[in-house]
């Protein structure tokens, strides 16, 4: 059986999308992985990266770009644009497949930038411009560094052991924590 032979079916568009306007709008999807990857019948012993870059693809091809994670977004756009984008993502080989493993998806407008804050929060950022614990001395880049009061420092001793962190051979090698 060839794709073409398989209907696909645009279902209608949900009540808000007439009323909405362009705009600056994001799609997002999450897929299972073990029903990605696992053997049949539970899944389609496949490579996720496969079933990713064809989503990649599309977003791309449509002109959205990437953000973080699965989240992709393109300003100055219409909204029933960014709605058939995201359900073209249907479209992609084998048919049935992210139907069959996808964990969610959504279109959703961007109202204002200002909401977004990963700079601001990141390391050297408005709100991360001191270091408020040990950390791992390769997740602090120069250029951080450069921005954040006090400057970081390379620590003498090992610290005690931070929450959640696991230990091991490079956790106990003071040179490998800054603070």
């Amino acid at each position: 059986m060839m794709m073409d032979d398989i209907p696909f079916v645009i279902p209608p568009a949900p009540m808000p999308l007439p009323l909405m306007h362009p705009g600056h709008y994001g799609i997002s999807y999450d897929i299972y992985t073990r029903a990605t990857e696992d053997d049949l019948p539970h899944g389609w012993h496949s490579h996720r990266i496969n079933t990713y870059r064809q989503l990649i693809r599309i977003l791309n091809v449509a002109g959205f770009h990437h953000m973080q994670y699965s989240d992709y977004s393109r300003p100055n756009v219409h909204p029933a644009f960014a709605w058939l984008v995201m359900l073209s993502l249907c479209a992609i080989s084998p048919p049935g497949k992210l139907e069959s493993t996808v964990r969610g998806m959504k279109m959703h407008q961007i109202n204002d930038d200002v909401c977004i804050v990963t700079q601001d929060v990141q390391l050297g950022g408005v709100h991360a411009q001191a270091l408020r614990g040990p950390t791992p001395r390769q997740l602090v880049t120069d250029a951080a560094a450069a921005l954040m009061h006090p400057a970081p420092e390379v620590l003498a001793v090992a610290p005690p052991m931070p929450q959640y962190t696991r230990p091991s051979q490079a956790s106990v090698i003071a040179a490998n924590w800054m603070q």
